[in-house]
């Protein structure tokens, strides 16, 4: 599935990139520093807090976690000992800022934490696991006490505040449990640090789930696509669809794991940051990181929304909102003429002129089998009709004359009007519709999808439209 996923996506994660880039070496020096000061008082939460402290600083880090994990269960309101354990986990796995920042360090046409080894992948995801949780638990609790001092200090007075009132709807009356942080740790102490944890996590999150399958990622710098080389994967799933189900799942999460970062985390960071001296280092200006961030933010997520999805495989459904089905093959070239490569992408057994794949991608494929074992008995253009020839056959058969001509569509898609991906009102559309998934509530009827979009939903009847919204 070689550049599997669009020039939007890659804006996307570009963002994140971008964001993190610009703070990495100030994060490498002060990750979970925010103090250096230790409060001995006389109850058994603060003795085990203090003495995981002093472990945590002779580099006895897996016996300061069990001491911070006994802090905790005395009390859990100590925030300091959510933050030690944080920081104690981390250091017992091996994994450091000075590591991660160093992988994000990365060329334009690359992804952090991308081309690890499995080792590597598998060493980091542990390490930053057993980090965030803590940190993740630490967030929530401090959050929740922040809302629970303001509903205090107005007097349970949530009067234009759809947050407290949210907050009183769901602790409310009684607040059992509150405060759930002392804060003498809060967020703001360690929101760049979390943030750039929450983007190398979901990243690995990514990579671990497909790591026995060495998906090589990068960006090309022509098309600013994503470019996959997920041929072993490919090949195993043939034999055992299971691995793609697997592909999927994550393709899924990290698309999920991105909004998050984008339209919460980092726009939390900045708002803690504006008009910090901090801020200003940030940019190398006195320019105003949290609007900078935000303008970037808004344009493409509010563009782009789940354009990630679309490159799901062989599920069965369609993926991208133009109404074909597993339309794509996977050999890096456009086949519907929609302007996206190896979208949708259908899972059946290819023959090709050879089977290495190189700087360019895949080889060209010969034939696109639809029998036996490797056929998935899908109508693939919504026409009514299963594994036609027209979903399997190239416009032009001979593969020289397709590279001549630079139309690699199938012959299905010969009588659809040409799009680009860069048409980001019609990508807006595709998006809106995927979201469309209630038959009850039509919200875009097939008329307007035939009118807006095209491609396979001229095809469709009445009953084949109905049929579009089934397993979703």
């Amino acid at each position: 599935m070689n550049k599997v996923v669009s020039k939007c996506v890659k804006k996307k994660l570009g963002v994140v990139v971008l964001f993190f880039a610009s703070i990495g070496c100030i994060m490498s020096c002060n990750l979970f520093n925010p103090t250096n000061s230790s409060n001995i008082d006389s109850d058994d939460a603060d003795g085990l807090l203090y003495e995981g402290q002093m472990l945590f600083r002779n580099g006895e880090y897996t016996k300061a976690a069990e001491y911070f994990n006994k802090a905790i269960k005395a009390d859990s309101t100590k925030s300091q000992a959510w933050f030690g354990l944080a920081k104690a986990n981390m250091y017992s796995s091996d994994v450091t800022a000075f590591d991660m920042y160093n992988d994000l360090q990365v060329e334009d046409n690359e992804i952090p934490f991308m081309g690890m080894s499995t080792f590597d992948i598998e060493r980091y995801h542990a390490g930053i696991s057993i980090t965030m949780a803590p940190l993740r638990e630490l967030v929530r609790r401090d959050t929740l006490t922040e809302l629970y001092q303001e509903y205090r200090a107005r007097n349970g007075d949530v009067t234009g505040s759809t947050q407290l009132q949210q907050f009183e709807d769901t602790y409310g009356p009684d607040f059992k449990g509150f405060p759930l942080s002392d804060r003498k740790i809060i967020f703001a102490n360690f929101s760049v640090s979390y943030a750039f944890l929450d983007f190398a996590d979901l990243l690995l999150e990514f990579q671990y789930s497909n790591r026995n399958f060495h998906l090589d990622i990068q960006i090309d710098p022509e098309t600013q696509q994503v470019a996959i080389n997920m041929d072993s994967l490919y090949s195993a799933a043939l034999n055992n669809p299971d691995n793609v189900d697997i592909l999927n799942a994550s393709i899924d999460s990290l698309d999920n794991n991105i909004d998050n970062l984008i339209n919460v985390v980092i726009p939390t960071v900045t708002t803690l940051l504006e008009g910090s001296s901090l801020t200003d280092s940030l940019t190398g200006d006195s320019s105003d990181i949290g609007n900078m961030i935000d303008d970037i933010v808004t344009e493409n997520v509010n563009s782009v929304g789940q354009t990630i999805s679309f490159y799901k495989v062989g599920d069965g459904i369609d993926n991208d909102g133009d109404g074909c089905v597993d339309e794509e093959v996977l050999d890096s070239k456009d086949n519907d003429g929609d302007g996206f490569v190896d979208e949708d992408l259908r899972l059946v057994l290819l023959t090709r002129e050879n089977s290495t794949y190189g700087e360019e991608g895949y080889t060209e494929i010969i034939t696109i089998h639809d029998e036996g074992l490797t056929s998935d008995h899908l109508d693939h253009d919504g026409d009514g009709v299963v594994e036609n020839i027209e979903e399997r056959t190239f416009i032009y058969t001979n593969t020289t004359e397709r590279n001549s001509v630079d139309d690699y569509r199938l012959v299905f898609a010969s009588t659809f009007t040409e799009n680009f991906a860069s048409d980001t009102a019609k990508t807006n559309r595709r998006v809106a519709i995927m979201a469309d998934l209630d038959s009850n509530n039509i919200v875009y009827p097939l008329s307007f999808r035939q009118t807006n979009i095209g491609g396979c939903w001229n095809n469709y009847d009445a009953n084949r439209f109905a049929n579009w919204f089934r397993n979703r």
